[in-house]
C-alpha cells in the first residue's frame, strides 16, 4: 500500500514527508517500450540514481474506438498503463499524480 505524503516547497526546496527532497526525474514512455522490457527500463533508471519517473498518457492511443478505452492491455500489452504504474510503485519511485499542485515560492 502506498503511503500518502504531503509535498511542499520551503526555503527553495521541495519537502516530502517533512524532509527536503530533490526530484531526480527521468521520463519513460511506457507505450513505446515492449511491456516485457518495462521492469528492465525502470531498474536501469533507478540504478542511474533517479527517484522519480515521469510519463504521460496518450489518451487518443488508449481510446481504440470512439467511446472504447483500453487501460489494461486488452487490445495491446503496451496499453496496460495500470501495470506500468504498479511497476513504478514496486521500484519505490516517487509517484505524484498530475493533479498535485506545488505551492508558489514566495
Amino acid at each position: 500500500m502506498t503511503k500518502t505524503q504531503t509535498v511542499a516547497f520551503k526555503d527553495g526546496n521541495f519537502v516530502l514527508g517533512g524532509k527536503p527532497f530533490f526530484l531526480y526525474s527521468g521520463e519513460i514512455h511506457y507505450f513505446r517500450i515492449p511491456k516485457n522490457k518495462w521492469k528492465d527500463r525502470l531498474s536501469k533508471l533507478k540504478s542511474a540514481g533517479f527517484n522519480t519517473v515521469s510519463s504521460y498518457i496518450p489518451w487518443i492511443w488508449h481510446e481504440t474506438q470512439e467511446g472504447q478505452k483500453d487501460f489494461t492491455g486488452e487490445t495491446c500489452p503496451e496499453r496496460d498503463v495500470l501495470s506500468f504504474i504498479d511497476s513504478r510503485a514496486r521500484k519505490d519511485y516517487t509517484s505524484l499524480p498530475a493533479s498535485v499542485r506545488f505551492p508558489t515560492p514566495n
